[in-house]
């Protein structure tokens, strides 16, 4: 057999994989004055919605494969579907994370647009079509879990 098939293969059921990956409902987590809502997939890939105590508006997408396949400090293209759109937001590449920084006017108003579209979804895809990833998190519980998560950012 071919090596290169059998590399092919697995990098194949490892992605397929992914996206069949059940995640838990949804959590909040309030802590020293932050802010923490999220959920978690059997591969331990996530979504985290943050409001540190500094009032920092943050999402973080973590994913183990980024760790091995993504140098750090690079951008990417991270789009979210939800059942209400399609929203793409440009990240950057830390360790084994996606980090978005609403840091002005602009990304705060799009990581709030994003907040209810994930608030009112029954599931949520989030894509790199540059890494050929797709991962799906359920919506179970966003509602509640994301309520007001940026009211003190």
């Amino acid at each position: 057999m071919n090596w290169r098939f059998t590399l092919a293969a697995a990098a194949l059921s490892a992605f397929a994989g992914q996206a069949l990956a059940q995640s838990a409902p949804w959590a909040r987590l309030e802590n020293k004055g932050a802010s923490y809502a999220g959920t978690i997939n059997d591969l331990k890939q996530s979504i985290s919605f943050i409001c540190t105590a500094d009032g920092r508006a943050t999402l973080i997408v973590h994913s183990p494969t980024f760790r091995v396949s993504v140098p750090n400090d690079h951008r990417y293209s991270l789009v979210f579907v939800t059942d209400r759109e399609r929203l793409e937001l440009m990240v950057k590449s830390k360790d084994s994370d996606m980090v978005y920084e609403a840091k002005d006017l602009n990304a705060r108003v799009t990581l709030d647009r994003l907040v209810e579209d994930v608030r009112s979804s029954g599931k949520i895809t989030i894509a790199i079509a540059r890494l050929g990833l797709q991962v799906d998190f359920t919506g179970d519980g966003a509602d509640q879990a994301l309520d007001g998560i940026y009211a003190h950012c």
